[in-house]
């Protein structure tokens, strides 16, 4: 009888835990919760609770019965580790397998020659389960594994950043990099990979071993996830813990199962304004700098460093501050009355403006997109894909011309001999 109750006391915390500890989503948050109602953890201490009165019940009824239930909870706890090993060594690749567009695919890391095609889809739309068409890609990677045509053993200027320079939805010809160099007549290598922290983009151009001396180091930062990448770059084995989560087979689980069953609608409800009936999705929000502020100590103190030794080897630096999308996009939407992103401004860092002072402090050459892509906006060009983190060709085309343009650019590519003016 007391194996009984204390079943039955088990069944009733789990319903009671789950009754009183619904919740709803926030723009903030970076994830789903379980069918809409529940955070993960949550739902699985409920769960907990429940196994737990089922041991404790099958234990009532016998001891035959509480064995067998035990042994095949072992045995089904050791076929899982073993399946967990599996990913965790790398023999499967879980993400992939239920996450086409999971991260840690092209342009995350650096792979020498790369010739790959395929198709893809908007990050975000694709990702957060909203319509998007197939986009045709041609991945190519230079000998560094960076992504540039053609593969050269040096350039003139460099260019240095994450996701928005390897531009993977948009052809070669029509990135930064090669609307740079067709704009300046000058040759442009890029050097970045998808989720960067800027001091890992500094560590990327010391790597290549590539000579400084009269040539332009252009460090195009972002104000979305700059400070949030930065506080993942100076945490002790960050990088590694994150890429055992991406392996494990019940976190891969767990995501899928959450995108399943989270209505869309109800998620991109918080995430999402409309131009002109459009809708665009945004993802850097406050959350991606609330609390990481300090970070912007740690950024300014490595790109000082950086910039003195690109100097002192006979190179110029310089920064470009890439806008966060609703920056840019903020002021043209209609946003739902309810939804936090309808206040945009409060999602918008003081990262640009920390930039700015500290370059105008130390004598460093500054250049803002900002301006540039609201330009574009108001000419009707929208600069990124409405589904997407990154822009489109658009961006990219306006991006270029405005870096080309730009007055210090001109005066150093002014320079036949590539020298400082």
């Amino acid at each position: 009888m007391r194996l009984r109750i204390a079943s039955i006391a088990c069944l009733t915390a789990a319903v009671g835990w789950a009754a009183t500890h619904t919740t709803t989503l926030s723009a903030d948050a970076t994830g789903r919760l379980m069918f809409g109602l529940w955070k993960t953890r949550d739902l699985l201490l409920a769960g907990g609770f429940v196994w737990l009165a089922v041991a404790i019940a099958l234990a009532s009824i016998s001891n035959k019965a509480a064995l067998r239930f035990m042994v095949a909870n072992v045995s089904l706890g050791f076929t899982w580790l073993l399946i967990e090993a599996a990913g965790m060594l790398g023999v499967v690749n879980y993400q992939a397998m239920l996450n086409p567009v999971a991260k840690g695919q092209l342009g995350t890391e650096p792979v020498p020659f790369a010739d790959v095609h395929g198709t893809t889809r908007e990050d975000l739309a694709s990702g957060w389960g909203m319509p998007s068409p197939e986009i045709e890609f041609h991945f190519v990677a230079d000998r560094r594994g960076f992504r540039n045509e053609p593969d050269r053993e040096q350039g003139d200027i460099y260019c240095l950043g994450d996701s928005f320079l390897v531009a993977g939805l948009v052809p070669w010809q029509q990135t930064v990099t090669a609307r740079l160099e067709e704009q300046t007549g000058r040759e442009v290598i890029a050097l970045a990979l998808n989720g960067l922290a800027p001091q890992a983009e500094c560590d990327l151009f010391r790597k290549s071993q590539l000579a400084a001396k009269g040539k332009l180091v252009i460090q195009f930062l972002f104000e979305g996830n700059d400070l949030l990448d930065s506080a993942s770059y100076g945490a002790p084995h960050a990088e590694e813990s994150s890429s055992l989560k991406d392996r494990s087979l019940a976190n891969n689980l767990i995501l899928k199962l959450q995108q399943a069953t989270q209505p869309v609608e109800d998620f991109l409800a918080l995430r999402e304004g409309t131009i002109d009936g459009e809708r665009y999705l945004f993802r850097w929000n406050r959350s991606s700098f609330a609390g990481y502020e300090a970070e912007s100590d740690h950024i300014l103190s490595s790109l000082a460093q950086f910039r003195t030794e690109i100097e002192a080897a006979g190179g110029t630096y310089a920064i470009v501050m890439i806008p966060s999308k609703i920056r840019v996009l903020g002021p043209h939407c209609e946003f739902d009355e309810q939804s936090p992103l309808a206040d945009w401004q409060s999602h918008c860092s003081t990262w640009p403006d920390t930039v700015r002072a500290w370059c105008e402090e130390q004598g460093l050459a500054y250049f803002d997109l900002a301006p540039t892509l609201e330009a574009a906006i108001q000419r009707g060009e929208i600069p990124w894909f409405r589904g997407d983190t990154h822009w489109n060709s658009t961006g990219n085309q306006v991006a270029a011309d405005a870096v080309a343009h730009w007055q210090f650019v001109r005066d150093w590519n002014g320079n036949a001999n590539g020298d400082r003016p």
